[in-house]
């Protein structure tokens, strides 16, 4: 005869036990609603870690340009106006800060991913300086001899 091999219910595991009290729960924390059946309708943890993450991002970003200024920037510096636009950005709009970090880091992952790493590296432009530049013909020494001699000749 075969054996059942089946679990006895004095033999559940506690991921058994967690599985059963979440499907229990479940339904009367979402009031009824299946999770994740159109965009709008994420689930609220998710929609908070995600506000939560985009905080934390903009707010490492900032400190990262921060870091990119010199301690002696001017005015025009470029790095020390991009920093101050961010801060105005943060202060005025952060939403829009939001939305322009998430918009400038797309195209940086775009660029990566479409950067075309199959042509060569470009040569380098600089001479050879292992090699002497070449002595023009007019000024070795046997050279001008024979010019001196053939001018005497005429």
């Amino acid at each position: 005869m075969a054996s059942d091999k089946s679990p006895s219910p004095k033999a559940a595991t506690p991921l058994a036990d967690l599985l059963s009290y979440m499907a229990e729960q479940a339904p009367n924390k979402y009031a009824g609603k299946p999770p994740g059946g159109k965009l709008s309708e994420e689930l609220p943890e998710v929609d908070y870690f995600q506000k939560t993450w985009s905080r934390l991002s903009t707010g490492l970003r900032l400190q990262q340009s921060q870091r990119q200024v010199p301690e002696n920037a001017g005015p025009l510096n470029s790095s020390h106006l991009i920093h101050r636009s961010l801060l105005l950005m943060q202060e005025r709009s952060p939403g829009y800060l939001q939305h322009f970090l998430s918009y400038i880091d797309t195209l940086s992952w775009m660029e990566q991913l479409t950067a075309d790493t199959t042509l060569p590296p470009a040569k380098p432009s600089v001479k050879n300086p292992a090699k002497p530049p070449a002595k023009s013909a007019a000024k070795t020494p046997a050279r001008a001899a024979a010019q001196k001699r053939t001018r005497k000749a005429r």
